[in-house]
Formats: structure tokens, sequence, C-alpha cells
């Protein structure tokens, strides 16, 4: 039988100072879209295998969300010239405070188990949290109005996701169609 960790303290954690170019910002925002949609990828076949069609469905189209949000900001590095390779320390996942697990959230679930609905929308609003921390701590501390400015669109991005997932959440799941 496996034990589900208790949720963390409330809110994402505080972040470190954000990126401080345009090209830099944006392979970050790649590398933590592109790790958002493999872990929705994961916890959509998990909610599959436990029978939980709609909340697989929830997943699969944040998963999608995600990943096209990755091309998007890809189209608008080769406008400035690609993305640049980026070190473990400028993860986004790292500049998110926690440099003990400095690419990835997947160590916030239990990793032999998949996890149940509820930790796994727990899951999934933490990262979306997080992810809208960071966005936000970027917009907030650079000097480039052109990072700053993409910052608060993409944050914006992650509130939709935050608000839906909190409605899952609640127990108030938008009718499927």
């Amino acid at each position: 039988m496996s034990t589900v960790p208790p949720p963390g303290p409330p809110g994402p954690p505080p972040c470190a100072p954000g990126p401080t170019t345009l090209t830099l910002f944006l392979a970050q925002a790649v590398a933590l879209e592109t790790d958002v949609a493999a872990q929705y990828g994961r916890l959509a076949q998990e909610a599959a295998a436990r029978g939980d069609a709609e909340v697989a469905a929830l997943f699969d189209d944040l998963g999608y969300q995600s990943r096209k949000h990755a091309a998007d900001v890809r189209t608008v590095a080769e406008r400035h010239g690609g993305l640049p390779e980026i070190a473990a320390w400028e993860s986004p996942w790292h500049a998110l405070g926690d440099p003990a697990r400095t690419a990835r959230p997947t160590t916030d679930l239990p990793p032999a188990d998949p996890p149940d609905t509820a930790t796994a929308l727990r899951f999934a609003l933490a990262c979306e949290e997080r992810a809208r921390a960071f966005y936000l701590a970027t917009a907030d501390d650079t000097p480039d109005p052109e990072v700053a400015r993409l910052a608060q669109q993409f944050a914006a991005e992650e509130d939709t996701h935050v608000a839906l997932i909190r409605q899952w959440i609640g127990g108030d799941a938008p009718p499927a169609g």
C-alpha cells in the first residue's frame, strides 16, 4: 500500500531571479512547457488506466495546450535567432527555488505508484502554479520590456489552467463536450 505525501505548503515557492535575455527566457519557457506536457501525458495514461476517462481527457487537453505553447514559443524564438542550450541551473524549475530537483517536478509524485485522481489534480495544480510563478517573477525582475510582456502573457495562460484545475478539484468540472 502506498502512502501519499501530505500536500506541501500553500502556493508556489518563491522564485529566484528570472532570465536576463529574451532567448534564455524563451528556452526556459520551452523547457517548462515541454516538461509539463510530458507530466500531463503520464497523468492521462494513469487516469485512463484507473478508468477515469474524464480526468484522462482533461490531462490530455492540458498536455496538448502545453505542447502547443512550446511550439508557439519555438516559433517566436526562431525570429530571434533560435533557442540556446540551457544548463541545469538555468532550468525554470531550478529558478523556482528548488535546486535539489533542478530540472523536473517529477519527484513531487510517488514514483512507484500511480496517484489517485485527487493527488494527480493537486500535482497538476502545483505544476501550473509554479509555472505561473516563474512567469510572473520573470515579468517583475527583467529589465527587458519584451521579456516582461511575454512573461505576463504566458502567466495569463497559466491562470486559465490554474482556474480550470481548481474547478475540477472543487468538484465543478465543466460538462464534457
